[in-house]
């Protein structure tokens, strides 16, 4: 974002995030979070029309050794919880803004 501020600029652009793992809102589960905090100066400046936070996927099998540490320390579930029909209602909503 740093890098291609000025562009971004000139244009129309949504931000998203996921990885909140577990049940519910995810900016519930992330305590209020939607943004990180050092990118939140540069996404004024750019004026994103939305930031959405996605819940994301924890898959055991695929993590390493520290990855499966780090997800026991924060306590967050392991698991699948995306929601296709939520991303695919907001992806919908920008193309419709792009027509």
């Amino acid at each position: 974002m740093k890098a291609n501020e000025q562009a971004l600029t000139e244009r129309p652009v949504w931000l998203f995030s996921s990885g909140p793992t577990g049940e519910g809102d995810p900016v519930a589960l992330t305590q209020g979070w939607r943004f990180p905090t050092g990118l939140q100066p540069v996404a004024d400046r750019i004026r994103p029309r939305d930031i959405a936070v996605f819940n994301g996927s924890a898959n055991v099998q695929k993590m390493n050794f520290i990855e499966k540490f780090m997800l026991k320390q924060v306590k967050a579930p392991a698991g699948d919880f995306r929601n296709w029909d939520v991303i695919t209602a907001w992806a919908m909503a920008i193309a419709d803004a792009l027509k």
